[in-house]
């Protein structure tokens, strides 16, 4: 929750410095003049989709390994999203690519399981901007399909006190569609360039990153 008031915090202080460029009533008319195609690359916080795959496996009530030890998974890269959309009026549909990986190492008595998951998330979907910029920004609702293909692997040392001890490996490779909804607004620093900020439920609760607009 820190890290979602952080990243909005950000996103809300990097608007307000940018407003002295050029009066706000100006960047909504710049904005209703919309450009067709844009890209953006972002990141995000708060990885729900994590407990939505195998079955909550990895977290939460059944969050535990087959020795019952529980998982800790943390963020182990900077995640990174990529889109590419094409507008048309009030609808945008888009294609996304998100990268992201955890690793969890935890202790219980002398057993230790280090794991670690990775994420491929290949994406479609459709904004729907309703209503024209309002103060500057343009924002949307949006609807999407995550199908995320994601490869699970763990090394168990069952005896960390026993130099000889029984190491055990594990991989799985798995495929579980997943959607999301979000809401969220386009802010345009200039005709081009700009950044975007959307909330919701999805594989993540808060996504923001920079976007141009051609």
């Amino acid at each position: 929750m820190k890290t979602i008031k952080l990243f909005v915090a950000i996103f809300a202080l990097f608007i307000f410095s940018s407003v002295n460029a050029q009066s706000i009533f100006s960047r909504a008319n710049a904005q209703s003049d919309y450009k067709k195609f844009s890209f953006s690359v972002g990141t995000g916080a708060g990885f729900v989709g994590l407990s939505r795959v195998n079955d909550g496996a990895y977290t939460g009530a059944n969050g535990f390994n087959i020795y019952g030890m529980p998982y800790d998974f943390k963020l182990n890269s900077i995640p990174l999203m990529f889109r590419a959309s094409a507008r048309w009026n009030k609808i945008e549909p888009f294609i996304e690519l998100d990268m992201v990986n955890f690793e969890s190492n935890t202790t219980k008595f002398n057993m230790n399981v280090k794991a670690d998951i990775n994420f491929v998330n290949f994406d479609f979907g459709c904004k729907y901007r309703p209503i024209a910029p309002v103060f500057g920004i343009d924002p949307y609702v949006l609807a999407l399909m995550y199908l995320p293909i994601y490869n699970y692997a763990d090394v168990i040392n069952t005896n960390t006190n026993d130099p000889n001890g029984v190491v055990l490996e594990n991989t799985n490779v798995g495929f579980k569609p997943l959607l999301g909804f979000y809401v969220g607004g386009d802010y345009m620093f200039t005709k081009n360039l700009g950044a975007y900020l959307q909330v919701g439920y999805g594989f993540e609760v808060v996504q923001l990153g920079a976007v141009i607009k051609l």
